[in-house]
């Protein structure tokens, strides 16, 4: 076998150039610790998605941000994202799906139903992320924008200022995908000394394994790990952050999972 023929089939992977595959990133940012354990890349707190397969037992979400100027069709900030997660199908066997639902934002006032969602419905059993549809002359976010489960504090997911995309090391299969892991990577210039632990979580019963666990130095480090795991149908996989002494100083951490959705 030639090299050509080697490396060919393994550039069309990282290309997204195979019909049978699709390459994901799944990536974490923070620039403030928090105290506790969160899910990194969440702004110190810790997602939540729904447990159980009954009829019913998809949410509704509230969508707000933290600025005035995230405010539909005249803010300087965005005026529509967005969201994108999984649903309960419970008309298909409770199978988890993929779903979109755009919002129309209305500064810090919540949105979820009426002339607040655009278009799709707003019931998740998890979300994925969130995006920035249209925005002002700032052309982002201004706010942290949350997506929380209807009258609840239970966040599923968050938009951090700036990013444009949320950034949350969390991600949940459906009924119909798994996810190869193949490697983790951070880069983090942290005055606080902190542990990363990587789970795997069943979204049926909540049963969770740990994959991996990595400590990051009260220093700058770069860190590759390879995790060479798989991750079943209806998992949630996701990182969390724990620090390990008083949090001080500045605080910065980028983190990413190289995966392969099949």
């Amino acid at each position: 076998m030639s090299l050509k023929e080697i490396v060919e089939p393994i550039y069309t992977q990282i290309d997204n150039r195979s019909a049978r595959i699709t390459n994901v990133v799944i990536k974490g940012i923070d620039d403030v610790a928090t105290a506790g354990t969160n899910t990194l890349g969440a702004a110190g707190n810790l997602l939540a998605f729904k447990i159980g397969d009954s009829a019913g037992a998809n949410t509704a979400l509230d969508i707000v941000s933290t600025s005035a100027l995230d405010t539909r069709d005249t803010g300087n900030g965005v005026r529509t994202v967005r969201v994108s997660g999984l649903f309960y199908d419970a008309s298909d066997s409770n199978f988890r799906k993929p779903r979109d639902c755009v919002f129309k934002m209305n500064g810090t006032t919540i949105v979820n139903t009426g002339s607040g969602v655009v278009s799709g419905t707003n019931l998740f059993c998890a979300v994925t992320k969130i995006e920035v549809v249209t925005a002002g002359s700032s052309l982002c976010n201004v706010g942290t924008i949350t997506a929380k489960a209807t009258g609840t504090s239970s966040v599923f997911n968050i938009l951090q200022p700036g990013h444009y995309s949320s950034k949350s090391m969390f991600y949940v299969t459906g009924s119909k995908e798994q996810l190869l892991l193949k490697q983790i990577h951070i880069s983090s210039s942290m005055a606080t000394a902190a542990t990363i632990e990587i789970f795997e979580q069943d979204i049926d019963n909540g049963l969770k394994i740990l994959v991996d666990k990595l400590f990051v130095g009260n220093s700058h480090s770069d860190i590759t790990r390879p995790l060479n795991h798989k991750v079943g149908n209806q998992k949630a996989l996701y990182a969390t952050i724990t620090n390990l002494e008083t949090v001080v100083g500045t605080n910065h951490i980028s983190a990413n999972f190289s995966a392969v959705s099949i």
